[in-house]
């Protein structure tokens, strides 16, 4: 939400400090692997393995989600806290005022001087 929020608000990549090697793909090859656990934790509930199937050892097994869920529309209800819009969100607010684009063409320089192995290895990582 925040990388699409800061490019509702007219800011560039070019402004920040670090930027993951990955970016929004990286967050999204995470949350599909957490999802696939999830999924795999299910499976595992309903058809356990050299154990008979009933409703306390389901529970045991696949406790987290609802505890997570309930947590969240708990949180939700009693903070009343509303869903933001891209555009509305506050990315100014404590933000500290330093004059990064001096601090990025430096790091970019020093990255150049670097050989290429280090380079790569600096993509990759």
């Amino acid at each position: 939400m925040f990388r699409l929020a800061w490019k509702r608000q007219g800011h560039t990549l070019d402004e920040f400090v670090f930027i993951a090697p990955f970016g929004i793909w990286g967050s999204l090859v995470g949350l599909t692997l957490n999802i696939l656990c999830l999924i795999a934790q299910f499976y595992i509930a309903v058809f356990p393995q050299n154990a008979q199937s009933n409703a306390e050892g389901f529970f045991q097994a696949y406790l987290a989600a609802p505890i997570v869920l309930l947590m969240y529309i708990l949180w939700k209800i009693l903070k009343r806290s509303p869903f933001m819009r891209p555009s509305t969100i506050g990315l100014e607010t404590g933000r500290r005022l330093l004059d990064t684009s001096q601090f990025i063409e430096e790091e970019r320089a020093e990255r150049m001087s670097w050989p290429i192995w280090k380079r790569f290895y600096y993509k990759l990582c």
